[in-house]
């Protein structure tokens, strides 16, 4: 619409209405948005993402508590809750345009027998914990030394998980396929393919978080899945999350992964770290090169080390011959 002014029609514009600080109608409004969040902890809770603090006697599950715009989490001090708040509030901001305060926002452990989560270090501010590479030099450096005993998932300035670095890796698997790198990414993209990849190497309740950016290049995302009998006895589950980038020279992808096994026997023992580096070949050879580089980071000892080691390796080399087998067939032209 437009006015007239002086006999003169101005530019149009569209009316609106908003809501002033105050408003008795804004909390209600929030309310309502920030139900959304509620509703991302019940899912996190189903998948066995996040574990709730027990209350009293009774054992009364309590997870999270909001008044207005102030939201308070929850649960039991582990790793594995940290991250899982971490993606929360990323797929809220993304979905409900809302801006999470993290200079207001702190987090810390209480009657933990955790020492990694008593850290002070821990209590000044999430924000160490979501964008590590806000803090300076000499802060990261001191952040890297408190989290030696308990690696998480943080990205450094050149967007690798922080400790991936420190963690021994070797290559343990590589093949080349006729489809180009672009192609094969495919099995990171949580579509069709990506699903029957997982279904055809029995894995169960498969499920995904969208890939979210870090910046221009960087982006991330949760996984999960459970595993069928024929593959654990323990019906064991599997928390990970990846991180995507172009290669510098921008002929291929490469992909970061920890793991995080859950139900099975020393489950809490280790994690599993994954690089894949997928290429593509000179134009003349065509299609693409795939790496992939493993490292086992041990949280606690055990005379058991060998033994996990190998067993972890050899199922990881065959679900990578199935899934790269699988892409290939798949995605090559006719």
């Amino acid at each position: 619409m437009f006015v007239l002014v002086n006999g003169s029609p101005t530019n149009e514009f569209y009316p609106h209405k908003g809501l002033r600080q105050g408003d008795p109608l804004a909390p209600l409004l929030f309310n309502i948005v920030a139900e959304g969040l509620t509703g991302l902890m019940r899912e996190a809770l189903d998948k066995s993402l996040y574990n709730s603090l027990m209350v009293g006697k009774n054992k009364i599950p309590v997870n999270i508590l909001q008044y207005a715009d102030n939201t308070i989490f929850l649960g039991e001090a582990t790793m594995q809750n940290v991250m899982t708040i971490k993606s929360m509030l990323r797929v809220f901001e993304l979905a409900s345009g809302l801006k999470i305060h993290f200079a207001k926002s702190s987090f810390g452990a209480i009657a933990s027998c955790n020492s990694n989560l008593h850290s002070p270090k821990w209590s000044v501010t999430i924000m160490a914990l979501w964008k590590v590479r806000s803090l300076s030099p000499e802060q990261k450096v001191e952040f890297v030394e408190e989290q030696s005993d308990s690696k998480s998932l943080i990205s450094d300035e050149s967007g690798s998980f922080l400790g991936l670095d420190d963690v021994s890796m070797s290559e343990i698997y590589s093949c080349s396929l006729l489809i180009p790198a672009s192609y094969l990414m495919e099995i990171f993209s949580g579509g069709e393919l990506d699903r029957r990849v997982m279904e055809k190497l029995g894995y169960l309740n498969y499920s995904y978080t969208p890939w979210v950016s870090e910046n221009l290049d960087i982006s991330e995302r949760a996984v999960y899945y459970k595993f069928e009998k024929r593959i654990s006895s323990y019906k064991g589950e599997v928390t990970s999350t990846q991180q995507r980038s172009p290669l510098p020279d921008g002929k291929g992808w490469l992909v970061e992964e920890l793991m995080n096994l859950h139900g099975v026997p020393l489950g809490d023992y280790f994690n599993i770290h994954l690089r894949y580096q997928i290429e593509d070949l000179p134009p003349k050879a065509k299609g693409c090169r795939v790496q992939v580089l493993f490292g086992m980071e041990w949280l606690k000892s055990s005379k058991n080390q060998k033994r996990l080691t190998k067993n972890i390796l050899e199922n990881l080399l065959e679900r990578f011959k199935v899934t790269f087998s699988l892409a290939e067939k798949e995605l090559l032209p006719n």
